[in-house]
């Protein structure tokens, strides 16, 4: 399937990746992608179809599918932005950078406001990001799981061996927690079904006493 060509930023070619949310059709906050980065474009002009553009870390574009920081907030916090005013052709629009701080904050959405998905196709690439996303940036070192009690696998055993053995005979899976350092990554993909929630935990050195510090939670159940 063709890929829909949206913008032309500094000679790189930004394609459509995912309509968040649309007016009479028109597509008026949105998430693209070039080769290397994501983008996320707010139309402020529906008639003239003119748009404010920003470049998104992977982390932004979780943090904004997940409700964990506000659809205004996500544009605030980067360094600058992009007004794009549209031509017959992308190749042919008017593109120009300025500072975030230069921003009009009446044309972004309402303050306070968190995304949030109605849609089962949006809901479905949400969940596909997420796993992707916790595949790339999480890498475990102990496993934990609750079914009716607490069971601990330590540092020193294999987490995939234990997987295969262990996680795929339960009927159902309650909660797990990560902890992690440098170790192999955890296939979430592959062993999702058998888990419905779990915290990411971090080693951080307390007084020379080993401690782990949650840093988050998600809830991975449909």
């Amino acid at each position: 399937m063709n890929k829909e060509l949206c913008f032309i930023i500094k000679k790189e070619k930004i394609y459509l990746e995912k309509i968040l949310v649309e007016y009479i059709g028109v597509p008026i906050f949105f998430l693209c992608k070039s080769d290397k980065f994501y983008y996320l474009s707010q139309c402020v002009d529906i008639d003239n179809l003119e748009y404010i553009v920003v470049k998104l870390s992977d982390k932004s574009v979780f943090e904004l599918l997940n409700a964990k920081i506000t659809m205004r907030d996500v544009i605030l916090k980067q360094n600058g932005y992009w007004y794009v005013i549209s031509s017959d052709e992308v190749e042919d629009d008017e593109v120009n950078y300025h500072k975030v701080e230069e921003i009009d904050v009446e044309l972004l959405p309402e303050e306070g406001s968190f995304f949030e998905a109605f849609d089962e196709e949006i809901k479905n690439y949400i969940l596909e990001f997420k796993i992707r996303y916790l595949e790339n940036n999480i890498v475990s070192s102990s496993f934990k799981y609750r079914v009716g009690e607490e069971i601990m696998f330590n540092d020193d055993v294999d987490l995939l061996d234990i997987a295969e053995k262990e996680l795929l005979s339960l009927e159902c899976m309650f909660n797990c927690e990560i902890k992690y350092s440098d170790c192999d990554k955890f296939n979430f993909s592959k062993y999702l079904p058998q888990i419905s929630s779990f915290k990411i935990m971090k080693k951080e050195m307390n007084e020379n006493k080993l401690e782990y510090k949650n840093i988050d939670s998600f809830n991975l159940a449909a």
